[in-house]
């Protein structure tokens, strides 16, 4: 099953929004685990956040059986969700969060 949920939008903001923006649920491949996936896409660009509970690649990697990790797109073309890459960040052993950005 999927779910589709609305991604709150500033009333005031002349910026294009897209369909795709929303919530969605799935199934992990690897190993069945719940994923969540968010899109928020404003002028014809989008970010992509893929949570999941225990990414078995980071759980592999790390050793952290929960909150193994996140993947993020950013600046993905709309014309290109399709087709475009994930990065995935691994949550350390000993640390709480992960910097997305360096």
């Amino acid at each position: 099953n999927i779910y589709t949920g609305n991604v709150p939008v500033d009333n005031d903001s002349v910026r294009k929004t897209s369909l795709a923006n929303g919530r969605y649920y799935g199934t992990g491949i690897e190993d069945s685990s719940r994923q969540q996936l968010d899109i928020l896409c404003i002028d014809n660009h989008c970010d992509i956040n893929l949570g999941d509970l225990a990414f078995s690649t980071c759980v592999k990697l790390t050793g952290n059986p929960f909150w193994g990790g996140v993947a993020v797109a950013r600046n993905v073309n709309e014309d290109s969700l399709d087709n475009f890459d994930l990065g995935l960040f691994c949550v350390q052993p000993g640390e709480l969060e992960v910097d997305i950005d360096n």
